[in-house]
């Protein structure tokens, strides 16, 4: 890839950040981890939406996305990345530590390590529930799902092969 190539594609993925964060002006808390991201922009993000086990409902939403609703989507992903590693990192660190420490007094540091694993997996999975859950309002309120009839209640994100519900 040419030096120009990856100046406007930079260019390009500049721009749709501008758009996105004007979209979001109106959820603050959006709003301000969008401007926190945005010293992020690099050649290493994608604007894809696509997904291993992604849904047939949701893969035809996101065929039939216009524009700004991409750049919601987009926007809301990359928010929520940034999310989670600030909220899994610092106890990440606490639990290599303990496990490390482990080694030299094995019982207080393996209390230390089931207490940081409990406190990650107890503080994740509300935080995961609720991502999921703006994922599916924001996908039923594009234009073609509205025109489908989807609701955020009934859409499945993912769809696995080997699952008999699908």
């Amino acid at each position: 890839m040419s030096d120009n190539e990856i100046q406007a594609l930079r260019t390009e993925l500049q721009a749709l950040t501008e758009r996105c964060t004007q979209l979001e002006r109106d959820n603050a808390h959006l709003h301000d981890l969008a401007s926190a991201s945005l010293p992020l922009l690099g050649l290493f993000q994608t604007t894809s939406t696509w997904s291993p086990f992604q849904s047939p409902e949701v893969k035809a939403i996101c065929e039939n996305l216009a524009e700004q609703e991409h750049a919601r989507l987009i926007i809301n992903a990359r928010l929520s990345g940034y999310e989670i590693g600030n909220w899994v990192v610092g106890p990440m660190i606490g639990l290599i530590a303990s496990a490390f420490l482990s080694f030299a007094a094995p019982f207080p540091y393996l209390l230390l390590f089931a207490a940081c694993a409990w406190c990650v997996y107890a503080h994740s999975i509300p935080r995961m529930r609720k991502m999921r859950h703006r994922v599916r309002e924001i996908l039923c309120e594009t234009d073609f799902a509205k025109q489908q009839g989807y609701t955020p209640s009934a859409l499945s994100l993912e769809s696995f092969p080997w699952s008999k519900t699908g």
